[in-house]
């Protein structure tokens, strides 16, 4: 399997996993803190980043799971 192809199937599975976890969450936004100033990330490599590891951690659980 091609390098590209494993990494378009690394990112669906985090993209796949993250999406059932907000499903799953209750959203009560009433009673939902703000976000403060530090977690707003101040550029776009640390938005990125954050996501990424997000992804990351998600499919590192999927494969312990598996194993």
């Amino acid at each position: 399997m091609s390098l590209f192809r494993v990494a378009t199937l690394l990112i669906m599975c985090g993209i796949a996993l993250s999406a059932v976890e907000k499903s799953a969450t209750p959203q009560n936004s009433a009673t939902t803190p703000a976000a403060k100033p530090d977690d707003i990330p101040k550029s776009i490599a640390e938005s990125v980043s954050g996501t990424l590891q997000f992804a990351e951690g998600n499919f590192l659980g999927l494969a312990e799971a598996h194993a």
